[in-house]
């Protein structure tokens, strides 16, 4: 279902349980709930059809990292940095991404919903069919 200009995320086909997850690691159909991956190192890292649930990744390294069909629930992403990441299909809802770092990053189809998302650097990214629905975009 198609809703206001963006594709949702494809969940998980079973739905496996992810362990923790590494630098330029490539984890498919997997679902991660109640992790703190404050400040990890998983640039270039690979995540398609997952799920992530109450994660904490502040401060993590997801320097071109690739995030296709992702739904991001109530995770903590304040300082992350996705600079060059490409994310397609992903649903952020409910959480936090103060100064997150989107610069030269590739958002296509994306949905952010009540999230905290100021002081967000953007410069450079490129934007197609991105909503943000009662978002905080201060500064």
């Amino acid at each position: 279902m198609v809703q206001r200009g963006t594709t949702p995320p494809e969940p998980p086909d079973d739905g496996t349980p992810l362990g923790t997850p590494e630098r330029g690691g490539e984890y498919f159909d997997g679902i991660l709930t109640d992790a703190d991956l404050d400040g990890a190192d998983l640039a270039h890292t690979r995540f398609v059809r997952c799920t992530l649930q109450r994660v904490r990744l502040t401060a993590a390294d997801l320097r071109g990292a690739t995030l296709i069909d992702v739904a991001l629930d109530d995770c903590e992403l304040s300082g992350v940095g996705l600079h060059e990441a490409t994310l397609t299909r992903v649903a952020v809802r409910a959480g936090r991404a103060v100064g997150a770092d989107l610069s030269n990053a590739s958002l296509g189809h994306v949905r952010v919903t009540d999230v905290r998302f100021d002081d967000v650097n953007l410069r450079l990214a490129s934007l197609e069919h991105v909503v943000m629905e009662d978002t905080s975009l201060v500064e």
